[in-house]
């Protein structure tokens, strides 16, 4: 089949699904597949008993702003940023305006698109256009001014009420109800005793560091989100709507599937290359576990298993180059380093942690007596899918050039990267002919990939409120100086409570807010211990990550438990089994920074080398499988092999060598004595005779 009618078939497919529907509902993103748009028909409700225009309807407005906010980023992303407070509140009012569309005031959940827009939804809307507006006029004026007066002191307070009241519609109530913590302490935390007390602060201080400056809400985070995240999000959403998905899970499987676990290695590998642009764990999951979770349980792999594979590639997407979920250019900017440096920083923990989960499928599978597919022509099935459909990777590997070798600015490589995948969109809506899908299909990546990025505008919003409050009471200062006494100078004990801290804040906090936070509280705290910074944040950052498949609350894994039908906690479990790996590497390149490629050739290859025979021996241990079944005496032997190679050291690298290769002996000369038996015992049954 060429590759046109490959991709008429797909964009058809789209085109009948979506003939009644909005452009969010053309495709399975990995984004978002709510309804977003406006009700095809004209003069009539479709359900829920409204009746009325058009005009009147959420998803109407919702569409239009998000079009609009989506060509507003690409503008001032080729071009250059408003300044920094102009960009950042239209960015914040924007989304602002989109929550209150589309998310009602039950948190987390849904309005139909064709609801007409209620009264305090419509007053919360304006308000949010009326301080958009008044920053985007006089933010010279504000940034200039030292007191502010009664209007501006009310608008910032305002600001954050709908801030908050925004990031409890779309992230729960965990994070406005710590930003409101926080707003309380500096209000009367001067009346405390002890090292939480401070000095005291006036309304107008706190008004200014609220709103009024480029510090809390409208402060880093949401300068990030407003000139860099919001664009490669979109690119995510375009690439999967221009078929780049389904070719990564295609060629994965292909590559993969003939080996023992396939679809399980398969499904590793594509939902870590499509896990780094998606931007988040849990959509990662929903987008790609439809499709790998029931080929993972075609094969023999439980339901438990199935989706704790899927949960934890899903979640490793968020640490691997080049994107990273975008918090890359967040610790690039804390940090003020190039972004290709954190990327190149990350590649080789990345790089462990999936061969670490594709290590230990493949011992499962091994020790199940799981075979692979056996495909015919497997080679040349996967270079022909390159041929005809290997275009639809041009968009990421512009991306990665421009980023990467050509040191062209994170926002225009993004904006280029999303010329990339609506061209292919275009040439392929017009090769087949079908007009109308490109429209569609190009509205459906700007609506998606905005809708997509509320989350993070909220989040980075009410962390900045955080933020804001640990700058203007100095608390932030007094939690690293706390803990440091806690910890005395024991750099482990430290590390293992800045773990503790990221899971907890990362279980209930989406892991860019959850980052945000650690990073002004906890990461200062390990470079006075004599951490690399690099180092000390990608540790937060990792742990934040993790906490997606660590229970008690284990979102990624959940949403995996409920595609394969499996026991959700027994998901999570088995996706921590899985991960294992991942929760001792950020301990490890803290011993040993070579692993981010700081230090010479040699110290990097050794670092690296040790490193990965430390996850092969762990995920042996972990599985009870190397050459054969593994009992307990031997897999204890492999768990001190692999805490050898783990820990940084030419001794402890040549004493977890020596384990591992002991193991690994004596279980080859099992696996060769029970081969020798079963052929033994097959030689003598009679339907052999």
């Amino acid at each position: 089949m060429s590759k046109y009618k490959i991709l008429a078939g797909r964009i058809g497919s789209a085109h009948r699904r979506g003939r009644d529907a909005q452009p969010s509902e053309l495709s399975a993103s990995a984004i978002s597949s709510e309804p977003i748009a406006s009700s095809s028909r004209h003069g009539e409700e479709e359900e829920n008993g409204w009746t009325g225009s058009k005009w009147l309807h959420r998803g109407f407005w919702a569409t239009g702003i998000m079009v609009a906010a989506a060509a507003f980023h690409l503008f001032t992303g080729f071009t250059a940023p408003f300044p920094s407070m102009q960009q950042r509140a239209v960015h914040l009012a924007l989304g602002l305006v989109v929550v209150f569309l589309l998310h009602p005031p039950t948190a987390m959940s849904k309005v139909a698109p064709n609801r007409r827009v209620g009264v305090v939804d419509l007053i919360l809307v304006v308000a949010s256009a009326v301080i958009g507006i008044v920053i985007y006029l006089q933010y010279s004026e504000i940034l200039q001014t030292f007191t502010y007066d009664s209007f501006h002191i009310v608008l910032a307070f305002i600001a954050t009420l709908l801030v908050l009241e925004g990031a409890r519609r779309t992230t729960g109530p965990a994070l406005p109800c710590l930003a409101a913590i926080a707003i309380l302490y500096a209000m009367f935390g001067q009346h405390l005793g002890g090292l939480f007390q401070h000095s005291g602060s006036t309304f107008g201080q706190i008004a200014g560091s609220l709103f009024l400056s480029t510090e809390g809400i409208l402060g880093l985070a949401m300068g990030v989100s407003a000139t860099y995240l919001v664009l490669f999000i979109i690119f995510g959403s375009l690439l999967q709507l221009s078929g780049a998905g389904d070719f990564i899970l295609e060629q994965s499987n292909l590559m993969v599937g003939r080996f023992r676990g396939g679809q399980a290695k398969g499904a590793t590998l594509a939902s870590g290359m499509f896990g780094s642009i998606s931007g988040s764990q849990v959509g990662n999951v929903a987008a790609t576990g439809p499709v790998t979770i029931p080929l993972m349980k075609s094969t023999g792999f439980s339901a438990k298993m199935a989706g704790a594979v899927e949960a934890t590639a899903s979640t490793g997407g968020m640490i691997m180059p080049p994107i990273m979920g975008a918090t890359a250019f967040l610790i690039a900017e804390i940090l003020q380093v190039p972004y290709a440096e954190i990327v190149l920083a990350a590649l080789l923990p990345a790089l462990l942690y999936y061969l670490a989960v594709l290590f230990t499928v493949d011992f499962e599978a091994g020790r199940l007596g799981l075979k692979g597919r056996h495909t015919d022509g497997a080679l040349r099935k996967v270079a022909r899918l390159f041929l005809f459909q290997g275009y639809q990777l041009i968009p990421l590997a512009i991306l990665i050039y421009l980023l990467i070798i050509a040191g062209t600015s994170p926002a225009r490589a993004a904006v280029w990267g999303i010329v990339g995948a609506a061209g292919i969109i275009v040439v392929t809506g017009v090769v087949t002919k079908n007009w109308k899908s490109i429209f569609r299909l190009c509205v459906a990546g700007a609506t998606q990939g905005f809708q997509a990025t509320l989350i993070i505008i909220m989040a980075c919003g009410a962390a900045g409120i955080v933020m804001g409050m640990l700058g203007v009471t100095g608390l932030g200062f007094r939690l690293s100086y706390i803990l440091t006494q806690i910890a005395g100078e024991s750099v482990p004990l430290l590390l293992v409570l800045t773990m503790i801290a990221s899971i907890v804040l990362g279980m209930s906090l989406p892991a860019v807010a959850a980052y945000l936070i650690l990073a002004v509280t906890v990461a200062p705290a390990l470079t006075e211990l004599g951490v690399q910074p690099v180092a000390a944040h990608m540790f937060v950052f990792y742990f934040g990550v993790l906490s997606a498949i660590t229970p008690p609350v284990a979102l990624a894994a959940f949403t995996a438990a409920g595609i394969s039908g499996a026991p959700p906690h027994g998901t999570s479990f088995t996706a921590v089994r899985l991960a294992i790996a991942g929760f001792i590497i950020p301990f490890a390149f803290v011993a040993s920074p070579a692993l981010l490629l700081i230090g010479s050739p040699g110290e990097i290859v050794q670092a690296f080398v040790s490193c990965l025979l430390g996850v092969v021996a762990l995920a042996a241990a972990v599985a009870g499988y190397l050459f054969s079944s593994l009992r307990l005496p031997w897999r204890a032997v492999l768990g001190m092999a692999a805490v050898a190679l783990l820990l940084a050291g030419t001794l402890t690298d040549l004493i977890g060598t020596v384990l591992l290769a002991v193991a690994a002996g004596a279980s080859r000369v099992r696996g060769r004595k029970e081969a020798m038996g079963s052929t033994a015992d097959s030689l003598a049954s009679p339907e052999s005779v």
